[in-house]
């Protein structure tokens, strides 16, 4: 068991019954929204490339063929001399 797992359960054992139970739903709290970051992170990212999963394969060729045209930009407006 590691320290914070230690110092848990000693504080745990310190406590009444209601302060127990509400510290104990807080580390389980704590434990699932890790969990869910985890799940969320492992879905949006591949761990080997930091790419979401099936991004190039949904994006590799999509522009292929599109004709690229810069619009005119217009003129800068001219400043005044020092």
């Amino acid at each position: 068991m590691n320290r914070i797992a230690e110092q848990l359960d000693e504080k745990l054992r310190t406590l009444d019954p209601a302060s127990a139970q509400q510290l104990e739903s807080l580390v389980r709290e704590a434990l699932d929204k890790a969990d869910q970051d985890k799940a969320d992170q492992d879905k949006l990212c591949n761990s080997t490339s930091g790419w979401p999963e099936g991004y190039f394969q949904k994006t590799a060729g999509v522009l292929a063929g599109e004709d690229f045209e810069r619009p005119p930009q217009g003129e800068l407006p001219r400043r005044d001399e020092w």
